[in-house]
């Protein structure tokens, strides 16, 4: 449905893409796709920032227009305000008792480590582990958090088994398990792991790095 969006805009139907990526949220609110494509739209608009944050105080889709708000900030190197706005979205959902999506823990927590906020987004994605502890994505970003600091290693060790068992030809789950044994002091081993990775993705700084 996201991508039957991009089609209408190509033809110049912009109000047709706005409702199909709308309809894409609502069919499907644990993908976070269709809010960055309408944040990316939105922040073309001339007062974009006042009039969501007006629909996401009252009327329809309040929590849809809020994730818009943050999308738009973010559209427009504004992370502070993004990171504000999804704290806000996240204490009403609380308030409410409702967890988030898992999506939206990956992008809060994201944000939350490029403003290097790195006790913020572990807390974060302690909870979201707890909240979807299926998610092999959720699993992966925290065993890779602890993999970068060196600690609890023999944990995030597990987390990125289980997140290979879902996704065994997954470069970055293949990278994030390398990392870990190379903190490890098991190089070689590690060396396996990441080679497979560059493998698989060569275009990859990160995996590139880690490997060299």
């Amino acid at each position: 449905i996201a991508y039957s969006a991009d089609c209408q805009l190509a033809l110049g139907h912009t109000n047709a893409a706005f409702a199909t990526l709308h309809r894409a949220y609502d069919e499907n609110p644990a993908s976070m796709t269709p809010l960055f494509r309408l944040g990316a739209l939105w922040a073309l608009r001339q007062d974009a920032t006042n009039t969501l944050a007006r629909l996401a105080s009252s009327g329809p889709r309040q929590e849809a227009h809020q994730l818009i708000l943050a999308a738009v900030h973010q559209t427009l190197k504004n992370d502070d305000a993004a990171i504000a706005t999804l704290r806000a979205y996240y204490a009403r959902r609380l308030c409410a008792s409702r967890f988030p999506e898992e999506g939206f823990y990956l992008w809060y927590g994201g944000l939350l480590d490029l403003a290097k906020r790195p006790e913020q987004s572990e807390r974060l994605f302690l909870e979201a582990l707890a909240v979807h502890p299926g998610s092999h994505e959720i699993k992966n970003y925290l065993a890779y958090t602890w993999a970068e600091k060196g600690i609890r290693l023999e944990e995030a060790n597990r987390l990125s088994n289980d997140a290979l068992k879902a996704e065994p030809e997954n470069a970055a789950y293949l990278d994030t398990k390398g990392w870990i044994l190379f903190k490890s002091g098991r190089v070689f081993d590690a060396l396996q792991f990441l080679l497979h990775a560059a493998k698989l993705d060569s275009e990859e700084p990160v995996i590139l790095d880690h490997t060299g």
